[in-house]
């Protein structure tokens, strides 16, 4: 095979690697409590309701590769007479520009048993099905929602996501919120929020990791050049 045919080879190998990812798995995870993952210290609003008609609580993670986002989960609580039709997702760049926008979603709850839960709502773990956004490495700010009833006749229950980690900041920043009703009506991180205790809110995010094409084809062309000695 002539050198040409070998680089021919190698961007046909690169190009048939861009749709392949590695399984699932936890890409970054803010649970970052003891189990169940929450400090039973505090809370933000994030809900569509006919109290809160718009309002987030979100945090960040950091990713060192390519990343295909398939998955969301997060700690909150809510008041369980009432029913959540939907789930909606923001995600957002360092500058809070919004990248992703998601409504209408499809969410699935487990409740979460706390005898010493101090709060007047029932705790759970949310998860939401992301649909395959792929994210080049860097620092993002995810945040989900819970409709209750629909988005065009909101009912009266209430959800919030819960805070972890006591305080301390493991991520490249504190938890965010946007919640006009609230005197938020732009993203803000929770510590410059009226005074608010700087935290982190309870979110995991997983999917998979895009290989790195270029550097996949450049294995591959080294093992046809080994193989032509």
């Amino acid at each position: 095979m002539r050198p040409r045919s070998l680089f021919v080879v190698a961007a046909v190998l690169a190009a048939g690697v861009v749709a392949q990812a590695g399984p699932i798995q936890t890409l970054w995870d803010n649970y970052w409590s003891p189990a169940p993952g929450y400090d039973r210290l505090g809370y933000f609003s994030s809900e569509v309701s006919a109290s809160v008609p718009d309002s987030f609580a979100g945090d960040d993670a950091i990713f060192a590769e390519p990343v295909r986002i398939q998955e969301i989960k997060w700690l909150g609580m809510r008041n369980t007479t009432y029913t959540y039709g939907s789930a909606e997702v923001v995600i957002l760049d360092t500058s809070f520009n919004t990248l992703h926008s998601l409504t209408g979603l499809s969410f699935s709850s487990t409740t979460i048993t706390d005898g010493a839960f101090p709060w007047g709502y029932t705790p759970y773990e949310g998860t939401v099905a992301i649909p395959n956004i792929d994210l080049a490495a860097g620092h993002y700010y995810f945040a989900v929602r819970l409709v209750s009833g629909t988005p065009q006749a909101p009912t009266g229950g209430r959800n919030f996501v819960l805070t972890t980690g006591n305080g301390t900041i493991h991520g490249g920043t504190m938890g965010v919120i946007r919640a006009p009703a609230f005197g938020a009506p732009n993203w803000t991180l929770i510590g410059n929020y009226f005074g608010s205790r700087p935290t982190e809110y309870a979110y995991r995010i997983r999917g998979e990791i895009i290989p790195e094409p270029a550097g996949l084809a450049l294995l591959a062309l080294g093992g046809l050049l080994a193989r032509r000695r």
